[in-house]
């Protein structure tokens, strides 16, 4: 599982997916899935995004969380504002 801290607004990509923090509460979290979906995690739930692919609510605190990955290997995770590698 991968480990990244995204605050309000802020973005994650999971291969082809962009998943973004919309609302943060002090037990669960709103993320909005590719502009289209919105979902609600509560605080160590996860939801699935694709198959064998995830994103755990592991800690919410102060207007940020950490959200757990879970993909295959194959799949690029990054921070959205940090820029895809080219090859």
């Amino acid at each position: 599982m991968l480990i990244l801290t995204r605050k309000l607004n802020e973005s994650v990509v999971i291969g082809e997916d962009i998943i973004t923090v919309l609302n943060i509460n002090k037990c669960q979290i709103y993320l909005d899935v590719n502009i289209s979906e919105c979902v609600t995690i509560n605080l160590k739930e996860s939801v699935s995004i694709r198959e064998n692919t995830s994103v755990t609510a592991v800690k919410i605190k102060e207007g940020q969380v950490k959200l757990g990955i879970t993909a295959p290997d194959s799949v690029i995770i990054r921070r959205e504002e940090v820029p895809e590698e080219s090859e």
